[in-house]
């Protein structure tokens, strides 16, 4: 497997739990607190209801400011990378040996940008 999709594979995974966490700590909540009453239930509702906007309103932002500032500093660093092994290579490299160097490059560039955020 691809270095790049390994560390891809590493981040994705806490983070799909991550998002699985909050929809089910709402069920248990609604099911624990249900068997409290309807007034207790119409609480808990609204409380979930505030929470996930508020969620929401912080993480959409936040995602999309990481997400660019990564892929920024991967292509930078496959850029970097491929170029060296361009210059390096006096232009006999072939292929197969330049997308795993930009796939190496780019993981390096990932575990750069996680690293220093």
């Amino acid at each position: 497997m691809d270095p790049l999709n390994t560390e891809i594979f590493s981040i994705a995974l806490p983070m799909l739990a991550t998002l699985a966490a909050d929809p089910i700590a709402g069920l248990v909540d609604t099911a624990y607190v249900g068997r409290l009453g309807a007034n207790q239930l119409a609480g808990v509702g609204v409380a979930l209801s505030v929470f996930n906007t508020t969620t929401k309103l912080i993480n959409v932002p936040l995602l999309s400011v990481t997400t660019s500032s990564v892929a920024a500093a991967a292509g930078r660093a496959a850029a970097e990378q491929s170029a060296a092994a361009v210059a390096g290579s006096d232009g006999a490299s072939s292929s197969s040996s330049s997308s795993s160097t930009a796939g190496s490059a780019a993981a390096a560039g990932l575990k750069s940008a996680i690293s220093s955020s």
